[in-house]
């Protein structure tokens, strides 16, 4: 309902299109997006093991790009601000998993 799924019941040429905030908490708190940033940190931290670089990773994986030195920063003050726990950086993925850079093609 939340993502303009066509009545069944009607014929129709084509679907609306729409984006509501409603859209983006459905698919922040889905089980598979919850699911998919816990192993995207899990693998990251497997891979680097030095923030910096495992923040770099994670962009360039998820985005196709560097982060800018304010990302970085900003990615490192929330780290630790919750004490660089393995929540922190499910969390941070979670944040890339479900920002608009990821999910629309420009």
């Amino acid at each position: 309902e939340q993502f303009d799924y066509p009545d069944p019941t009607m014929p129709t040429g084509s679907r609306h299109s729409t984006s509501i905030p409603t859209q983006a908490l459905v698919l922040m708190n889905s089980p598979l997006v919850l699911d998919s940033a816990q192993a995207f940190a899990v693998d990251l931290a497997k891979q680097e093991g030095d923030p910096r670089k495992r923040i770099a990773l994670a962009y360039e994986t998820a985005l196709s790009r560097p982060p800018t030195p304010p990302e970085t920063e900003r990615v490192l003050q929330f780290t630790a601000n919750l004490q660089d726990t393995p929540q922190a950086w499910t969390l941070f993925c979670q944040s890339l998993l479900t920002c608009s850079e990821f999910l629309h093609l420009p």
